[in-house]
């Protein structure tokens, strides 16, 4: 059976308590018995939705940078490290939902979330040094852009870029190009599951970071990220 608990959960409370309470236990052995899998997918964009665009530098740390690495990093390690003696028990998996913000970063509150998860990819590959050698798992799954309603102002473009102090970082016109070609490769919820099922029953350690996306975006990224600095930040300024 699968058990699930909220980002906000994981973020405010320790994790014990949050894994403890989605699976109706009190914290002290309350944990589902044989726990084999464990998938940490609660994230957030940015610290307050109030859907406008802003430049990263103008962002308030507390209320948004730092709450985002809270909920998507920290809430992933904290999962982790309740359930990690129970996944070594059974020699089972760990799937972490990371991002390809992780690989090319992003501006605004893209900063805060792709810093999050270029985090959880690092912390993945440790941790996976670690149940390797206790005889479990640990993969990291990159999705590109997502159908859901986290991603919907991203995949419209109606961010409100009226506000921001420095227009040309946060440029509207480009971000609504780049929203425009981006939600012609939007995938639905249903490519992640897809691989997260088949991580879970796979044993295969060849490939322990995933890219989700069309084939083309995926050749595009592998590209990307294989080029020196300066290119790779010629091409992602360009929106």
């Amino acid at each position: 059976p699968f058990t699930t608990t909220t980002a906000t959960t994981v973020a405010t409370t320790t994790a014990t308590t949050a894994v403890a309470a989605a699976a109706g236990g009190d914290g002290d052995g309350g944990f589902p018995a044989g726990v084999y899998a464990v998938v940490n997918c609660a994230g957030i964009l940015q610290g307050r939705d109030d859907g406008v665009a802003r430049a990263s530098i103008e962002l308030d740390v507390e209320r948004e940078h730092a709450r985002v690495v809270d909920v998507n990093l920290t809430g992933t390690m904290r999962v982790c490290n309740a359930l990690a003696e129970h996944v070594v028990a059974q020699r089972g998996v760990v799937v972490n939902i990371a991002s390809i913000a992780g690989r090319v970063g992003g501006k605004g509150t893209l900063a805060a979330y792709g810093a999050s998860k270029h985090g959880v990819n690092g912390y993945t590959k440790g941790l996976r040094y670690e149940l390797n050698a206790l005889g479990a798992r640990a993969y990291a799954i990159e999705p590109a852009l997502i159908t859901t309603p986290m991603t919907e102002r991203t995949r419209r473009g109606t961010y409100d870029f009226s506000t921001s102090r420095y227009p040309s970082v946060i440029n509207a016109t480009r971000f609504k190009e780049a929203s425009s070609v981006m939600n012609r490769f939007a995938l639905p919820p249903s490519a992640v599951a897809d691989v997260i099922v088949s991580l879970v029953f796979s044993s295969n350690q060849s490939q322990p970071h995933v890219i989700v996306a069309p084939p083309l975006m995926k050749l595009v990224l592998t590209l990307l990220t294989s080029l020196p600095h300066k290119w790779q930040d010629k091409i992602v300024n360009r929106h």
